[in-house]
């Protein structure tokens, strides 16, 4: 069961109030766990891709998340330098991507995750994050969301135009079901 697997705030649910401190840092934090654990699989399994092109753009991807985690990692004065930890939920996300590597040589299943399954509800809540007022944590938190999400949308873009370019993986169909059934989609 991936009962933990609920790894970020629910669509609304920050949207229209004020966060005290403490309820920032824990979103920052969320958003941290989340870019991390992308940052250390793409970026440790990104060198076993056969294709230049998808090696390449797995690497900048892998690379920006991590540049993320650490923006994220510094919201609010209880955060600054505290360790960068993955969540367990975020945990579970890596190892869909880790299976996504180990299944397709190529890099396309990883791209697919990317694109389809991770980065539109992680879109959705950066999007929620942006509506925060009050502290001045809870701005730098939202101007942070607001430029994250901007990364993410043009990593779509990137990676879209490069999938075009591709043939299907043959187990496409299998990891989606995979995919959607550990988000329970």
């Amino acid at each position: 069961s991936h009962a933990d697997h609920q790894s970020l705030p629910r669509t609304g649910e920050l949207v229209s109030r004020s966060l005290g401190i403490e309820e920032i840092e824990t979103r920052a934090a969320q958003f941290e766990s989340c870019f991390r654990a992308l940052y250390e699989v793409i970026g440790d399994r990104c060198r076993t891709v056969n294709d230049d092109a998808v090696t390449v753009t797995l690497h900048i991807f892998a690379r920006e998340c991590g540049e993320w985690a650490a923006t994220f990692g510094d919201l609010g004065p209880h955060r600054a330098g505290a360790p960068l930890q993955v969540a367990p939920a975020h945990v579970g996300i890596a190892d869909v991507v880790r299976r996504g590597f180990e299944r397709d040589a190529t890099g396309a299943l990883v791209l697919y995750a990317i694109t389809v399954e991770i980065i539109p509800p992680l879109l959705i809540v950066l999007r929620d994050a942006t509506q925060l007022e009050g502290t001045a944590s809870g701005g730098r938190l939202s101007t942070r969301s607001s430029d994250a999400a901007s990364f993410l949308v043009a990593t779509l873009h990137r990676v879209t135009d490069l999938l075009r370019s591709r043939s299907v993986p043959s187990d496409l169909e299998n990891y989606a079901a995979e995919i959607r059934d550990f988000f329970h989609i």
